[in-house]
């Protein structure tokens, strides 16, 4: 994980991209379950060519009541266009975490079992630079959610299937000239941040 963030970090800095720390938070349908917790970000900010985006949140999710960390990676190529920077790209995203469930890609630890739950998205968004910068974009893609399968009368908490599902969802994004930074992304995988750029 260490590697990651130096890696996250330092694409942020090598390239046009805006690394943030922040606090986030959010409701994650694939696994059914509020979540929180700390969230480095490398949002894009390059006018032509291709970017890196992707973000490493690691937080406690409180319908497992387990710890999480919540990957995401891609890269987003800009559209020319007169209005506005227009980025178009593809992003892949991985929630891993400890569960008393089975887990797609799950790896059994004692009465726990760890797991990873993936999934990819097509990203586009407008961004407008100006004292504050302003972005605002859509996300849409497939990934995994968790299902209750019935075991007999009553619904065991081990008894889940996983089935293809809708991931993504509006999102907007604010820096200000004070490094303020906030994030909001509506849909099934939603979540908020509020941090600073680096």
């Amino acid at each position: 994980m260490v590697v990651f963030v130096l890696a996250l970090f330092g694409s942020g800095l090598a390239t046009a991209a805006a690394p943030t720390l922040s606090a986030t938070a959010g409701l994650d349908f694939p696994t059914d379950q509020p979540w929180a917790g700390l969230e480095l970000a490398v949002h894009p900010t390059h006018q032509q060519g291709v970017g890196f985006a992707g973000r490493l949140a690691p937080g406690w999710g409180f319908g497992d009541g387990q710890p999480l960390v919540l990957v995401e990676a891609g890269a987003l190529a800009v559209v020319p266009n007169d209005e506005a920077i227009v980025r178009l790209g593809l992003v892949g995203r991985a929630m891993l975490l400890r569960a008393e469930y089975s887990l797609p890609a799950g790896m059994s630890a004692g009465e726990l079992e760890w797991g990873v739950v993936p999934g990819a998205m097509a990203v586009l968004e407008f961004e407008w630079v100006g004292k504050t910068t302003v972005t605002v974009g859509g996300r849409a893609g497939a990934g995994s959610a968790a299902y209750d399968t019935y075991c007999g009368d009553d619904a065991d908490p081990s008894c889940f299937t996983w089935s293809p599902s809708f991931i993504g969802g509006f999102y907007g994004r604010l820096r200000l000239p004070n490094r303020f930074a906030a994030e909001l992304l509506l849909g099934p995988t939603a979540h908020v941040s509020l941090g600073i750029a680096l």
